[in-house]
């Protein structure tokens, strides 16, 4: 489903292009998933920050800094390992915490 190649292009693609990459990936997950799915409240804000895309990262945690502190705030950390694990951590105390990994 994905690996390492597949990885949206930081110098060819837009902030706008990887972020929507992203999403679709983790609605994909979700949709497979459905113990990844029930474990994420209803009415919560995603946003992904991929280890591999610095520049996309910092854009993402800047929106995040930007969002009230009762906003429901799920922060997704996504680090390339050999594993591929995708780490869904709480970025906010009410936040759940998750970790995912897939082959």
């Amino acid at each position: 489903m994905f690996g390492i190649n597949n990885l949206p292009d930081a110098n060819t693609q837009t902030i706008a292009q990887r972020n929507a990459w992203w999403a679709m990936l983790i609605s994909r997950l979700l949709m497979d998933q459905e113990h990844l799915r029930e474990s994420i409240p209803n009415g919560f804000t995603i946003y992904v920050l991929p280890s591999s895309d610095p520049e996309l990262c910092q854009y993402n945690r800047r929106l995040v800094d930007g969002q009230p502190d009762d906003a429901n705030i799920l922060l997704i950390e996504v680090k390339m390992q050999p594993a591929q694990k995708l780490a869904i951590r709480q970025f906010r105390p009410t936040g759940p915490t998750v970790t995912y990994a897939y082959a």
